[in-house]
């Protein structure tokens, strides 16, 4: 006799529910749902944080088109950082760690203190922020890799640190843009110049992997836009313009980044 075939699709399709229910159930799943929250809404205070350096370091130059916008991102982080511990702490003890309350205590130290520093300084000082959140990112990876899949540790590990050498290029092309008549300062150039490399070697790494090509086209051309910012200032390039292209990529590099993790969080396990 012969036996009909037909696909698990057609022949079965009650099954999906039903099975997405019985993962439901899987201890592994819920922490591996819940490590995806923490890492999203991490991501989302990286962003505030970058946004903040950015724009604070523009109206410290004098730009003042940015005061609205850097008052509301300010106010957004406050909000943020003090019910992180209270929403997240008993679903990671990162919020209970040391790491976390020395974030929390430079994040009130600049949130008073940012107006009266120099460029250099509030550049630093934010990007020391910026980089503890990126570590704490990189740390839940690490330290959930069974539960995790291998792609998406490779996410908390790697890809935020694109997110900030654009980040960082944004700010600094924004003081550049702000002072046309004067040349970079030596120690700024060497730090543009550093990130610069690192925006162009990241790319390079994922070209042969990345399956968003638009992102990947953007991501190039804002990396030499910026890269052009070097030699000089680029006809029809003002801050708030370069500013606003460099965003779009930053928060289209953001928006990728949390749907490969919802996805790692909706999948099933193998």
């Amino acid at each position: 006799m012969l036996k009909k075939t037909v696909s698990l699709d057609t022949r079965l399709p009650w099954m999906f529910p039903l099975g997405r229910s019985l993962q439901a159930c899987n201890p592994r799943w819920w922490r591996r749902r819940r490590i995806v929250e923490v890492s999203i809404a991490l991501l989302s205070l990286m962003q505030d944080l970058q946004s903040h350096r950015g724009l604070s370091c523009a109206v410290l130059a004098g730009q003042s088109t940015f005061d609205e916008e850097l008052s509301a991102v300010g106010s957004k982080l406050q909000r943020s950082l003090h019910v992180f511990g209270e929403q997240y702490g008993e679903r990671q003890t990162v919020f209970c760690s040391e790491a976390w309350d020395h974030l929390l205590a430079h994040w009130e130290s600049l949130r008073c203190n940012w107006p009266s520093l120099d460029f250099h300084t509030n550049l630093s000082v934010h990007s020391e922020l910026v980089l503890g959140v990126v570590g704490i990112l990189r740390d839940i990876g690490q330290d959930n890799v069974r539960p995790l899949q291998p792609a998406c540790v490779r996410v908390l590990g790697e890809w935020p640190s694109m997110a900030e050498h654009l980040g960082l290029l944004r700010a600094i092309g924004v003081h550049r843009l702000g002072h046309p008549d004067e040349p970079m300062e030596l120690r700024l150039a060497a730090l543009y110049r550093v990130h610069l490399h690192e925006a162009r070697s990241t790319l390079a790494c994922v070209a042969d992997e990345f399956d968003a090509p638009a992102l990947f086209e953007a991501g190039k051309r804002v990396v030499e836009l910026a890269a052009d910012l070097r030699a000089g200032l680029p006809e029809g390039v003002d801050a708030p313009g370069y500013y606003a292209e460099m965003t779009n990529v930053i928060d289209a590099w953001y928006a990728l980044m949390r749907q490969r993790l919802s996805a790692f969080a909706d999948g099933d396990f193998s």
